[in-house]
């Protein structure tokens, strides 16, 4: 399957007579099944196992050794084979990757979108930290590819607030702001096959993601995805 807004590959099935050997993963995930250049890197992340036996390698995409957004590959693995892989990733090419916009004046930007007191003594602390863990990351929003400093700011008055904050590189401009704080419970509408849109209730864990999850009937309803 095809992420139709990366043009990316979203979701790879093996077939039963495809043999993939787990100690061979990795080269086949990086040359065979995405084929893509020397300018792209992997970085695994975490290894999970789960209670059908199944083993979940995560991998972390870089371009030219900068994190791209969105950019997490799985491969999935059951009894020392490989069975399925599926991810979200943007492609980058021919980019600039050396920013015009310093930290200090991208952080500057985010804080003040964010309408964070920065010379709170009390804070001085949190918010130097919040300052240098900044990163430039490749970021993808819509068409637009763009080369951008990562805040993640965090805020307790007038509201409590966790989000990132993506800065552009080149001339300082909000590119995005994704909300962290997960909303239990959240109405909103969605399409369906013969109705229209209807009303439903989910989780909203980001800005503009939301997850088939509630708790307001019964002992909640979860739905999965058939694939992974």
């Amino acid at each position: 399957q095809t992420d139709e807004r990366f043009g990316t590959i979203s979701f790879i099935q093996l077939r039963s007579d495809f043999i993939v050997e787990e100690t061979q993963h990795f080269n086949w995930l990086t040359s065979e099944a995405l084929g893509l250049s020397n300018d792209y890197d992997f970085k695994l992340t975490s290894i999970e196992n789960d209670e059908l036996s199944h083993t979940h390698y995560r991998y972390k995409m870089y371009y030219k050794d900068i994190p791209i957004e969105p950019g997490t590959i799985y491969v999935h693995v059951f009894n020392g084979r490989v069975t399925s892989a599926n991810g979200e990733y943007a492609l980058f090419q021919d980019i600039e990757n050396n920013p015009n916009i310093s930290r200090e004046d991208a952080f500057q930007t985010a804080i003040d979108q964010a309408q964070i007191n920065a010379v709170d003594p009390a804070r001085a602390a949190e918010i130097e930290l919040m300052k240098s863990n900044g990163a430039l990351v490749f970021l993808q929003t819509g068409e637009h590819k763009k080369l951008a400093w990562k805040f993640e700011l965090n805020e307790e008055i007038p509201l409590v607030k966790n989000a990132n904050y993506y800065i552009d590189a080149m001339t300082s401009e909000i590119l995005y702001v994704d909300d962290l704080i997960m909303h239990i419970d959240f109405p909103t509408t969605a399409p369906s096959m013969y109705s229209g849109n209807v009303p439903i209730i989910c989780n909203k864990t980001l800005s503009n993601i939301y997850t088939l999850n509630e708790t307001s009937r019964g002992l909640g309803i979860n739905t999965y995805s058939y694939y992974y």
